[in-house]
């Protein structure tokens, strides 16, 4: 009996001493599929399969951005980028991110995501002004 008790002991402490966290999320994506790559702000912004880096050639730092930033996929197909600087991104589900590479915000854009269409693959984004 003392045996089992000191099992259940030892067991409870292990347990809290590996416990993990859940106060914030990280994502592995897969960035290393380049979709497509644009100069920013004296660097460059890249839309990956797996969400966006940035890379600021002035600070040598380079952010990472995906689902749990923000974004609303994990799997992109499509990207441009506008006069003003915004990247924009679409996704095999429909969805479209407009990311600010200055401000770092993220406008979602959902309608063809809503739509009943069964092909909701966004292959090709053209931007104009």
């Amino acid at each position: 009996m003392r045996s089992i008790k000191l099992f259940g002991v030892l067991l409870l402490s292990a347990i809290g001493i590996y416990a993990q966290s859940f106060d914030t999320w990280k994502v592995y994506a897969d960035l290393k599929y380049a979709i497509s790559v644009h100069p920013v702000n004296g660097g460059f912004a890249c839309v990956a399969g797996g969400g966006i880096f940035v890379y600021d050639k002035n600070n040598d730092e380079y952010s990472l951005f995906s689902k749990a930033d923000g974004l609303s996929s994990q799997d992109y197909t499509a990207g441009a980028i506008d006069s003003k600087g915004n990247l924009w991104c679409g996704s095999s589900e429909g969805y479209i991110n407009i990311f600010s590479a200055t401000d770092k915000s993220i406008t979602k854009i959902i309608d063809i995501y809503k739509t009943e269409k069964s092909r909701k693959r966004i292959n090709n984004i053209f931007v104009k002004g």
